[in-house]
């Protein structure tokens, strides 16, 4: 990609970068360089010096001396981590939109995931727990909440599978609960549930990267 006649902002070069990392595009271990993006970006050194910075604090690279950088996974502890500050978030995330959910958005959600199946699709099981917990993040009405929980997850997309029939089953049965519960307005229970659910995505999030060990 090159910018002939404009500038690109340092701020979309993080986003394409971080896009590009979380979906897996760069495979771990391979080598960044700033003069790489430079040349890709038709812009100086120095933002992308500050971008790759950025992809460092959240843990995306590791910073190497000679101006390139190293793509690394996500840790057991990362993962527990990003997992454990989810359950806090999302639970505060909940208790807000309570209020503001509406009945037919939620339904709709209800009949998306009641049809999984253990044939549904591994990219349909992925977009349906995104909808119903961004679901929840947006109706919080809280942007910087929702920003936040927002990069989690994507930041955890690396680390989520669905390996196993007893664990599509059991994402399905627990997301049914978290939204039964809403429906009934029971902010106890969903939190509850909530809070079970993603205890449960923690442990085999954690699971599945000692399998790729």
């Amino acid at each position: 990609m090159t910018r002939e006649n404009c500038k690109i902002t340092k701020d979309t070069i993080f986003q394409i970068l971080f896009d590009r990392l979380v979906s897996g595009y760069y495979p771990i271990g391979f080598r960044l360089t700033e003069q790489m993006f430079s040349s890709e970006f038709n812009i100086s050194r120095t933002p992308i010096r500050e971008v790759l910075h950025q992809l460092a604090s959240l843990r995306l690279l590791v910073l190497n001396p000679n101006k390139s950088a190293e793509v690394i996974g996500l840790s057991c502890d990362d993962v527990e981590e990003m997992y454990d500050l989810r359950i806090v978030l999302e639970q505060y995330a909940l208790e807000a939109a309570i209020v503001n959910i509406k009945l037919q958005e939620l339904s709709a959600l209800k009949s998306r995931i009641e049809a999984i199946t253990l044939d549904t699709d591994l990219d349909v099981l992925a977009k349906n727990d995104y909808a119903l917990h961004m679901y929840i993040a947006n109706c919080s009405g809280k942007p910087r909440l929702k920003s936040i929980l927002e990069q989690l997850f994507t930041l955890l997309i690396r680390n989520s599978s669905f390996p196993i029939a007893d664990r599509i089953q059991q994402n399905r049965d627990e997301h049914l609960q978290i939204i039964e519960a809403m429906f009934n307005r029971d902010i106890v229970l969903a939190k509850a549930k909530l809070k079970e659910h993603l205890e449960h995505s923690k442990a085999n999030a954690v699971e599945f990267i000692f399998r790729k060990v």
